[in-house]
């Protein structure tokens, strides 16, 4: 950690976070990474795309306490905005894809929904089917989201 001091990764109550196999994931909030067709198509003027990271928690904690000032991961969420963390979240981005840390990207209104990779994390398909089931349960689809998680066994 950059100021040695010890880093608190309790997780804040308003983040949310998936439990799958002994491992938990958290959601960050993020600018869409955009193919160049996705770019090309883009207006002038159009806000940029927002993507939700789904990231594992020991990954997050060990990178922003070497990476950044922060002593806690709550401080780090209170202060994070996708304008003044942009490069935070993209170096969080691409180091937690390189270690195989990060679950999948979701890309609120792009084409392309859902971005994998092949370094994803081995719970990364359990964590896909609670966080469908939670947007379920967001869009007023709780039935649709009971079935899924029934008969996925969750």
């Amino acid at each position: 950690m950059k100021n040695n001091a010890i880093f608190d990764c309790s997780i804040p109550d308003n983040i949310p976070r998936y439990h799958a196999e002994g491992t938990i994931f958290l959601e960050l909030l993020t600018y869409s990474l955009l193919t160049n067709n996705e770019f090309a198509k883009r207006k002038v003027g159009e806000e940029r795309y927002l993507s939700t990271l789904l990231i594992e928690h020991s990954y997050m904690c060990k990178w922003i306490s070497a990476n950044t000032e922060f002593t806690s991961l709550c401080d780090f969420y209170n202060d994070y905005t996708c304008e003044t963390g942009e490069a935070f979240g993209l170096l969080l981005r691409f180091g937690a894809l390189d270690k195989g840390a990060l679950a999948f990207e979701y890309r609120h209104s792009l084409d392309v929904a859902f971005v994998f990779n092949d370094k994803a994390p081995a719970e990364a398909g359990n964590v896909l089917i609670k966080f469908l089931s939670g947007l379920l349960k967001e869009n007023e689809h709780g039935e649709a989201s009971k079935y899924l998680e029934s008969l996925l066994g969750l």
